[in-house]
């Protein structure tokens, strides 16, 4: 019996201490070096739906459209390091090696989404439809309305015969669409459609409405029309009295180019005829507006942010200064900090980023954005061509952004959800 033990228990120790080893052969499987399926190390240009940086199912992706691996499996693969050029391609340890290997890209935030349109962007829409609008000029005093519905990728001319003149604003209301054009110097259209209306044309209601209609805006259901006349020496502010009736409520001092709403007052801004000089006027009964100090430059647009109020301005052709003036503040502040070029455009987008589009040059621009809470403004142009002269955010949060490259030519680009 005690021979039969021992020999039992001998077999058991082999058999424990040989189990291991067994199933260590039996699991082993090769690793692939890496290297030699990664064969393209810098990918070119690659777009990337967030603006700062790419991350790593973009980098991914492109590492096998863009970058030419087809062979490549990227669920084997842990993406680290990354920048706004560059980014480490490591290994799982079990298909692939784990030696980093560094990659090397070149960021394109914005599709040019152009596409058939014509003429320099001065304005765009987004309705409560989620329908976005774009108008052009398309030659001095000329221009074009364009149309996409949401779910569609086309924009569709709807200028139809009866809109003439360069499409400089546009506003909606209370079901109804209104485009303001510049025909000549001192002279300009309003038009008219009820959305509910099957016509296929715009309706001419300019009536007694004097200058090139420069701005449209809705403040408290009431629609808001800035003129200039007199070479842009002066400016006519109209007030609705209904959906297609205006009246004259004051002249002012420079043609108007921005109107906004901070609590219950309303601010506008102008810019006299071709100088870098420009007033602010404020009005809390929305018929008397008064001059307002504390800038320097023609006005070329405002923004309200929670109750700040932001101004941009030119102070030459070419440079310009952005102003904040926080709540329940008299003073404005200069943040123009890092900022280039004359300031064109101003955006709050539903993240609370705050988009900044400059003209720096004739048919040059740059495009800056500040994240919320942050401090300063970080320059997001890219390759975006001409000076940016139309912001705008969609339902689906892609911002698009108009420019200008000349005065009858201009682009349309779109950033992805960023």
């Amino acid at each position: 019996m005690k021979k039969l033990l021992k020999i039992i228990g001998i077999f058991t120790l082999i058999m424990t201490s040989t189990n291991p080893i067994t199933a260590c052969i039996c699991n082993k499987t090769s690793i692939t070096n890496l290297k030699t399926v990664l064969i393209n190390h810098d990918l070119g240009i690659i777009y990337v739906g967030q603006v700062d940086e790419p991350n790593e199912t973009e980098i991914k992706s492109a590492l096998v459209v863009d970058g030419k691996n087809p062979d490549l499996d990227t669920s084997a693969i842990v993406i680290s390091d990354i920048t706004a050029k560059t980014a480490k391609v490591v290994g799982d340890g079990k298909k692939y090696s784990t030696d980093p290997i560094e990659i090397n890209f070149t960021i394109n935030n914005f599709i040019d989404i152009t596409g058939n349109i014509i003429g320099a962007i001065k304005c765009s829409l987004k309705n409560a439809a989620g329908d976005i609008y774009i108008g052009t000029e398309t030659n001095i005093n000329a221009g074009k309305l364009y149309q996409r519905t949401k779910g569609s990728t086309i924009f569709d001319n709807i200028s139809g015969t009866n809109i003439t003149g360069a499409v400089l604003s546009l506003t909606d209301t209370n079901d109804c669409m209104y485009v303001g054009t510049k025909t000549a110097i001192n002279a300009g259209k309003l038009y008219w459609k009820n959305k509910n209306d099957v016509r296929s044309n715009f309706s001419d209601i300019t009536g007694n409405i004097q200058g090139s209609i420069n701005i449209l805006k809705v403040v408290n259901g009431d629609i808001y029309v800035g003129t200039s006349i007199q070479d842009g020496v002066t400016g006519i502010l109209y007030k609705s009295t209904d959906d297609t009736n205006f009246t004259e409520i004051q002249k002012i001092i420079g043609a108007v180019t921005s109107l906004i709403a901070i609590n219950n007052e309303i601010y506008v801004g102008t810019t006299i005829g071709n100088t870098s000089t420009g007033q602010l006027y404020k009005s809390t009964n929305g018929s008397t507006f008064n001059q307002v100090s504390g800038t320097t430059g023609a006005i070329k647009c405002l923004l309200e942010d929670a109750g700040d109020m932001y101004v941009g301005t030119a102070t030459s052709i070419n440079t310009g200064k952005l102003y904040q003036r926080r709540k329940g503040s008299t003073t404005f502040n200069d943040i123009t900090g890092n900022i280039t070029g004359a300031v064109l455009k101003l955006l709050k987008d539903a993240a609370g980023d705050t988009y900044v589009g400059t003209k720096t040059a004739i048919n040059v621009g740059k495009l800056y954005r500040r994240r919320k809470n942050e401090i300063t403004f970080k320059d997001i142009t890219g390759d975006i061509i001409g000076a940016v002269t139309s912001l705008l955010e969609d339902v689906a949060r892609n911002i698009y952004i108009g420019t200008e490259k000349d005065i009858d030519n201009g682009k349309l680009y779109m950033s992805g959800n960023i």
